[in-house]
């Protein structure tokens, strides 16, 4: 099979609760797993245009406001420190400047 890389936007969805949204991916190539919605950019699209894209396509929203940037992701993210990322996010609120998810967030 042939990797092919192209741009994504990735969203973290909290609720007032702090609960994050999750959806469950079935591919044929792997076991199912877990992962925050979002997709690849379509042509000519911004990051901002396909995560609310990916918003009414996935979960059926197109009433939710986007907030700042959290993190680049430029590998192969799920991201693998999410909960880590999520209890700074909720504690600390949204970082000055996006996280580099290939380096550890630090507690």
């Amino acid at each position: 099979m042939e990797i092919v890389e192209r741009e994504a936007s990735r969203l973290l969805v909290i609720s007032p609760a702090g609960t994050v949204l999750l959806l469950r991916l079935e591919p044929t190539f792997r076991d199912p797993f877990w992962v925050t919605p979002g997709g690849g950019l379509d042509d000519g699209e911004t990051h901002e245009e396909a995560a609310l894209r990916e918003l009414r396509e996935e979960v059926g929203r197109d009433d939710l406001t986007l907030g700042p940037w959290i993190a680049t992701m430029d590998e192969a993210v799920y991201p693998l420190d999410l909960a880590t990322l999520l209890e700074h996010l909720l504690r600390d609120g949204p970082p000055e400047h996006a996280i580099d998810l290939g380096a550890s967030v630090e507690d």
